[in-house]
């Protein structure tokens, strides 16, 4: 049995096997294992290498898992020509014949093992990734086409869609082009009108009405009607309809058919709770009162009622209250602003805080015979205010002129002298035209009359 205690390794042969252990690190890394057993049936190359000064000597054995090579120092020289002739003499093989190939390392083996493994497994997922993309690719061409198919009818129905809108679209803008031109009622006679744009045909309805109602000057019914027709199209006509509507209202007033002979005079808006109270402040009363006050020079029109101005009429506009302000010294700017201790008194009288209370309260007041109305105004905008109630004043006053004027009797010329019979009847023939024009009542033409008579 030989043995040769290498460089890193030893190696021992007993005849029939070569077995090689790794005593470093190294030399087990380069193995691959910590022992390796090499049956002499499986040489098929020996060699040996002689050690020099320069290079370590070396036994090198080749089998079919590769070459093991076990190097020596000097000292173990004959050791290593031993153990070569032994190997040589038992397995047979030529001397002449030179060990190559890779080195045997059973981790290299187990690491490529594995490796060669992953790429059968890499092939076979990649074949069967092939397979599904092309199952795939299939599938997709066969739902492309049913997509193809019913994108083709959806876009045929789209398109039916958007020439039906189109002339719905169109529809709806010849009806509100006939009801801002006033000619709704010829467009009925010769086209059917959408059912979303009726409300179009309920405001034209109304405002004819309307205007019927104020040719006959009956403000009241008016005023009504136009009341309904915005609620009309602010609850089922929307921004267009209101919009709309106030054109038409506009153009037929211009016209003369609605609010006929009717000047606007302003609007008298109230001050909101939020300026108030910002004014105020919170720990004062906030009163409220109408929040609008339409006025024109024969109505005056609220959110919900509409009265008319007469000689009863009249409006004017009220300040209350005062504005406060107040001052103080803080102790905190006596501390912060003293120069000397015992000196805070001189800072605090110096820069006192000022505390504002404005308990002032603009009223526009307007009312007639049974009705009254009040808008609680900004104190520092009554100026537009003012004017308003001056032109109510002046316009009711105009009309207590008016109701005066119709209430007088006619005067009567002085009878031209005539003969005494034909003056009687001259006179009685007067007196009956008077009556049948309406200047004179019977009871009056009676008392005239037997007067005439004697």
């Amino acid at each position: 049995m030989s043995e040769l205690s290498g460089y890193g390794m030893k190696a021992a042969f007993d005849g029939t096997a070569l077995v090689v252990t790794a005593t470093s690190a190294v030399a087990r890394g380069a193995l691959g294992t910590k022992e390796r057993i090499i049956p002499v049936a499986e040489i098929s190359a020996v060699r040996f290498r002689p050690a020099t000064l320069l290079k370590n000597g070396a036994v090198t054995v080749q089998t079919s898992a590769g070459i093991t090579a076990v190097r020596f120092l000097g000292k173990a020289q004959q050791s290593g020509r031993a153990l070569y002739e032994e190997l040589l003499a038992a397995s047979g093989v030529d001397p002449a014949v030179e060990p190559s190939g890779p080195l045997a390392n059973e981790a290299a083996v187990t690491l490529r093992g594995k490796v060669e493994a992953l790429e059968r497994a890499k092939e076979r997922t990649a074949e069967r990734a092939e397979a599904q993309r092309r199952q795939f690719s299939s599938e997709r061409e066969e739902m492309t086409a049913e997509w193809n198919a019913a994108a083709a009818d959806r876009r045929a129905g789209r398109d039916d869609a958007k020439a039906q809108k189109t002339a719905e679209a169109a529809a709806s803008a010849a009806v509100v082009a006939a009801f801002a031109d006033g000619t709704l009622t010829e467009f009925r006679k010769t086209a059917e009108v959408p059912p979303e744009v009726l409300v179009y045909s309920r405001l034209h309805d109304l405002l004819d009405a309307a205007a019927a109602h104020a040719a006959k000057g009956e403000i009241v019914d008016e005023e009504r009607l136009l009341r309904s027709a915005a609620e009309v199209a602010r609850v089922d006509g929307g921004r267009a309809a209101r919009k709309a509507l106030t054109a038409r209202i506009q153009r037929m007033t211009a016209e003369r058919r609605l609010r006929v002979d009717s000047k606007f005079l302003g609007v008298v808006s109230a001050e909101n709770g939020f300026s108030q109270v910002g004014r105020k402040g919170g720990l004062l009363k906030v009163a409220f009162g109408e929040k609008k006050v339409t006025v024109y020079s024969d109505r005056i029109l609220t959110a919900s009622e509409v009265q008319l101005i007469d000689q009863y009429t009249s409006a004017q506009v009220y300040l209350d209250g005062q504005e406060l302000v107040t001052t103080r010294p803080t102790l905190t700017r006596m501390a912060l602003l003293a120069p000397l201790p015992g000196s805070a008194l001189i800072p605090g009288l110096a820069l006192q805080k000022k505390e504002k209370a404005d308990s002032r309260q603009g009223e526009f007041q307007v009312g007639g015979r049974g009705w009254s109305y009040r808008v609680m105004v900004h104190p520092d905008q009554l100026s537009n205010p003012r004017a308003i109630a001056e032109q109510i004043n002046r316009h009711a006053n105009e009309a207590a002129d008016r109701a005066a004027e119709r209430r007088r009797p006619p005067a009567v010329k002085p009878a031209t002298p005539v003969p005494p019979a034909a003056d009687v009847l001259t006179q009685l023939e007067r007196l009956q035209a008077l009556v049948a024009s309406g200047a004179l009542t019977q009871e009056e033409a009676d008392t005239l009359k037997r007067g005439i008579l004697g």
